[in-house]
């Protein structure tokens, strides 16, 4: 018998004592492993650090009233052989932390009507779903801009008037002629109930339908 098992028969606690530190060590392990964030944990991080006398905006017609929305392209004619993109601005002008659940969406109108013609749905940032209905969540601290750059290609647009989900891009869907687009943001509470929306100002744009390229036939020699 080794000097380790006289130990443990003159000590039969002694096993369990080992078995309970090197479950305390798996357990401390397990939890410093990085975990995924969920919004709510965001939020209260966020919360956290960027505390405010008044506390949290969240989910009311105080949040729309507090926060600016702007819209900018650095291109005023848009092709497909270019990296375009529109920037999204949301900027909290309140005294606290604002947090708020709003579903974006970009629409195209036609320059002289200003009628919208085309629109998208779109992601500003964390988002609670994919696909129809994305919520986008919104947390921002006092005096701080939410900066979200969209790119154009990546931006899958529908008729107003259809009931298809938008699945072409502007390139491919949007004829050859000068648009305008804002951005507006429809905001929801916590049971999803609409609370209010948010326009943004409009950016003048010329999209360029790509066509096929024409390959002109040959000239007959001089005789």
């Amino acid at each position: 018998m080794n000097t380790t098992e006289k130990t443990i028969e003159r000590h039969p606690r002694l096993i369990y004592v080992i078995g309970l530190i090197l479950l305390g060590m798996s357990c401390i392990a397990c939890n410093a492993q990085p975990k995924e964030r969920k919004f709510d944990e965001q939020i209260a991080a966020d919360t956290f650090r960027f505390q405010s006398p008044e506390g949290v905006i969240q989910n009311d017609e105080r949040v729309i009233e507090g926060l600016t929305l702007s819209l900018q392209s650095e291109y005023p004619v848009w092709r497909d052989t270019l990296a375009v993109s529109v920037r999204i601005l949301l900027k909290n002008t309140t005294q606290s932390f604002v947090y708020a659940r709003v579903m974006p969406h970009l629409f195209i109108y036609d320059e002289k009507s200003q009628q919208p013609l085309y629109w998208s749905n779109i992601d500003l940032s964390y988002a609670e779903s994919v696909g129809p209905g994305t919520m986008s969540i919104v947390s921002l601290p006092v005096g701080a801009t939410h900066s979200t750059a969209i790119p154009i290609k990546a931006v899958k647009f529908a008729e107003v008037d259809s009931t298809i989900w938008p699945e072409y891009t502007i390139y491919d869907y949007v004829p050859t002629g000068a648009y305008t687009m804002r951005l507006e943001l429809d905001f929801y509470n916590d049971e999803n109930e609409k609370i209010g929306t948010m326009h943004s100002n409009f950016i003048e744009f010329t999209s360029i339908l790509t066509a096929p390229e024409v390959i002109p036939a040959p000239i007959p020699p001089k005789t």
